[in-house]
């Protein structure tokens, strides 16, 4: 969680927002930001521990899905992947605190188990590691005004 700590500089203390521990990336695919599901999954990430740095709710293009998932698309189910996250709104979140993008693949296990989705539609996608949270969050984001 982000801490805001307080240094003394002589007789001045200066308040300092303290860097998260790590930052984790999610999006809310439109199945879930249309049902109550959002607001679980959201839930899950403050009962987690983390905090919601920045969260906004955008559509996406093909352009940003493409980007996202680079190599990842394979052809055969290309089209309905576009068809699926461009159907409706998405929530981005940039999430922050103590192994945050672990945290954030567990919440995303578990949503998926817990709501029987299948291989595409399912309600989440989580970054694996804090390198790639990174990488994706600045595809939307420019993360230094963060």
């Amino acid at each position: 969680m982000i801490n805001k700590e307080i240094e003394q500089i002589g007789q001045t203390q200066v308040e300092i927002e303290a860097v998260p521990d790590e930052i984790g990336f999610a999006i809310l695919k439109p199945d879930a930001v249309s049902t109550d599901i959002a607001e679980a999954i959201l839930g899950k990430i403050k009962e987690a521990g983390l905090e919601v740095l920045h969260k906004e709710e955008v559509f996406l293009n093909q352009e940003m899905i493409a980007q996202l998932y680079g190599d990842r698309i394979l052809l055969e189910w290309a089209d309905e992947l576009f068809r699926y996250l461009s159907s409706g709104q998405s929530m981005i979140l940039i999430v922050g605190g103590s192994c945050a993008s672990e945290s954030l693949m567990k919440i995303r296990n578990e949503v998926r188990k817990d709501h029987g989705c299948d291989f595409l539609h399912n309600l989440i996608h989580a970054s694996d590691t804090p390198t790639e949270a990174m990488a994706e969050a600045s595809l939307f984001f420019d993360i230094g005004n963060l």
